[in-house]
């Protein structure tokens, strides 16, 4: 009898995450994490992919989607990206549906205080990702 790896969520592999962080006095800083395979029960291993430039919105802030199946060489949340990260699928309650995310972690603040964020599953729509320093950088390197 093989041992069927199922995911009792509905997340398959393939599917995408992002997290949305505020950075600065007006930015946004979104990453995408593309699920490479599953757990048992409720885990996936993620690996954290590029994002591209989709298009700008009427502030003029960069509107990015994610580039499936190119996976960055490093991570802020990845120790090591070519392996990935196993983590467990959240729901929220909360709403009138169960919204999946994922805890990601540990991220440390300057002062050195670990911060944690969530990765929601990715609606498909662009996401803005802005910050101050993008007037002064090329479109292409975002």
């Amino acid at each position: 009898m093989v041992n069927e790896i199922k995911n009792q969520d509905s997340i398959k592999v393939g599917d995408i995450f992002y997290t949305d962080r505020h950075c600065g006095v007006k930015g946004h800083c979104i990453q995408f994490f593309q699920v490479v395979d599953l757990k048992e029960n409720n885990q996936v291993i993620l690996r954290e992919i590029e994002l591209k430039l989709d298009s700008h919105n009427e502030e003029n802030r960069a509107l990015v989607i994610p580039s499936k199946n190119q996976f960055k060489d490093g991570s802020t949340f990845i120790e090591d990206n070519n392996i990935g990260i196993v983590k467990s699928i959240e729901f929220d309650n909360s709403k009138d549906n169960d919204t999946p995310y994922i805890v990601m972690s540990p991220l440390t603040s300057k002062n050195k205080e670990p911060i944690s964020i969530n990765a929601y599953l990715w609606d498909g729509q662009p996401k803005c990702h802005y910050n101050d320093l993008f007037e002064y950088l090329n479109e292409k390197v975002i």
